[in-house]
């Protein structure tokens, strides 16, 4: 078992605010088709995917908390490490001088172990605060279609999005640049209310 970390930014949080930096880790250990991938922390989020979220630590393949910022610090050192070796041997008589920046990671990084297990409301906050920016990109994701298929050659490059409101209650606004006829934006908007609920979409024109 490898444990990974990748790191997710959403492109529909808050405006102007720098996005939610969602950590998920995964088994390279395991084929593609057969990987889970966990949510385990939340770096940073923005105002409108607050939630009641544990803070400074990460839920780890085993079910209990490391300390984000020092696993964090961990994995930089990890990189810089492997950066360091990766010099060495593509110039091992010096060649080219090593940048400084990697120069002085000369030893292994030691990640910490677990520190505690969870408490079932932060978890519930940890999977609440994920689902709702899996639903924002997807609801995005799908209602920008939605004009196609009420127009026919839309020009999809007209089209933008902005969301509104904080949590369950955001609001996603698609506007079709003007390209829509009234009768075709009402089309579009039943479309929306059907696939998401009334109040979740606004189709303008």
């Amino acid at each position: 078992m490898v444990i990974k970390t990748q790191a997710w930014e959403p492109d529909t949080c808050a405006a102007g605010e720098r996005p939610c930096r969602i950590l998920i880790l995964w088994d390279t250990d395991q084929a593609p088709e057969l990987r889970e991938h966990r949510v385990a922390a939340f770096e940073r989020t923005c105002s409108a995917h607050a939630d009641d979220l544990p803070e400074g630590v990460m839920l780890w393949w085993d079910g209990n908390y490391k300390p984000l910022t020092e696993y964090i610090a961990y994995q930089r050192a990890f990189f810089l490490r492997r950066n360091h070796t990766e010099w060495q041997a593509r110039f091992p008589n010096g060649e080219q001088p090593m940048p400084e920046t990697i120069a002085s990671y000369t030893s292994d990084p030691v990640t910490t172990g677990s520190v505690a297990a969870p408490e079932a409301a932060k978890l519930t906050g940890l999977a609440r605060a994920y689902s709702r920016n899996n639903q924002h990109n997807a609801r995005k994701n799908q209602a920008i279609g939605i004009p196609g298929s009420v127009r026919a050659g839309i020009d999809l490059t007209r089209i933008t999005w902005t969301y509104s409101g904080v949590g369950d209650a955001r609001v996603l606004t698609v506007n079709c640049g003007g390209q829509l006829t009234t009768q075709q934006r009402n089309q579009a908007q039943n479309l929306a209310d059907t696939a998401f609920g009334p109040g979740k979409v606004v189709v303008v024109a």
